[in-house]
């Protein structure tokens, strides 16, 4: 039982995430981070963390957070040649 809801509460959120990508949500997260962040150094770890929390904020997932900002952050960090390990951490 304690696995079907768990499942069923993560599925709810990672289609929340996908429903906020696909409609420029994410986007709009993306766009706040940068303009908070994006100018200082280390701008795109940055980035990537406030954008992170922007959403967490939101959906309170951490799957959905990790499905919806790391399709963003991650392969941003990876052409900024942060090493691999970090841009996924």
């Amino acid at each position: 039982m304690l696995v079907g809801v768990a499942a069923t509460t993560i599925a709810a959120f990672v289609l929340f995430g996908c429903l906020l990508l696909h409609t420029g949500g994410g986007n709009t997260f993306m766009d706040l981070a940068l303009r908070i962040s994006g100018r200082s150094p280390g701008g795109a770890a940055k980035v990537a963390t406030v954008a992170s929390g922007l959403f967490g904020m939101v959906s309170g997932s951490a799957v959905a957070n990790v499905a919806t900002t790391g399709n963003f952050t991650i392969p941003m960090m990876k052409r900024l040649n942060y090493p691999r390990p970090f841009a996924a951490g």
